[in-house]
């Protein structure tokens, strides 16, 4: 998939569900009741057990019907492995100029963290295809998106990092492409309760999404 595509159909969507569980398991079963909430993409952070497994096996069973990504990718052996692995896009918490350099040789979609005007404008000339802006919420929220857009509106941007169902439609409007959600979303381990939690909170974030957008 070309990684272009990859951008325009998370865009879309408007949410990237980081997915921290503590088993293979887990994170899998969850991935599941987000494709069946209408939320098909997943960010799955190397904090879960062989993460890259993970990504293949999800690639082996949505295979474009599920935008599928690494996060947390801090070096650039984490990055080749998930590539390897099919990653769909490469999400870093921080600016790696060796790993924006790989995902752009192989055409893979790379977001990189960044938080201050600097940071992000070093990034993006770098090569980064979007920036992360982590974390948003301690920066001010949805008004820092809108400050940054004020003298960099040619850098995509997307807020992680206390990002809600009641400031994500905030985000939205004031700049970002979409919003990526955490624990909020997606807890650590996945039972009853927790599916239950997901197809409730998918269903909001969603809503808030097309409202701002509307």
């Amino acid at each position: 998939m070309k990684k272009q595509d990859v951008l325009k159909g998370v865009e879309k969507i408007g949410l990237v569900p980081v997915i921290r569980t503590k088993t293979e398991e887990d994170a899998k079963a969850a991935v599941e009741v987000l494709v069946e909430s209408g939320v098909p993409v997943a960010e799955v952070t190397y904090s879960v057990p062989n993460a890259p497994q993970v990504i293949a096996d999800l690639k082996a069973s949505y295979g474009d019907d599920c935008y599928v990504g690494a996060g947390t990718v801090t070096t650039l052996e984490e990055c080749e492995k998930a590539v390897e692995a099919g990653s769909d896009f490469i999400v870093t918490p921080v600016t790696v100029k060796e790993i924006i350099a790989y995902c752009n040789e192989k055409g893979v979609a790379v977001i990189c963290g960044a938080l201050t005007p600097t940071e992000v404008v070093d990034a993006w000339r770098a090569g980064a295809d979007l920036l992360k802006i982590f974390p948003a919420v301690a920066m001010g929220g949805p008004s820092y998106i809108k400050n940054l857009a004020g003298p960099l509106p040619q850098i995509p941007v997307a807020p992680t990092g206390g990002v809600t169902p009641d400031n994500a439609g905030e985000f939205i409007k004031n700049g970002a492409r979409f919003v990526g959600a955490g624990s909020d979303l997606v807890p650590g381990v996945i039972d009853f309760e927790a599916k239950e939690r997901i197809r409730h909170q998918s269903a909001r974030y969603l809503s808030a999404v097309r409202s701002a957008r509307a």
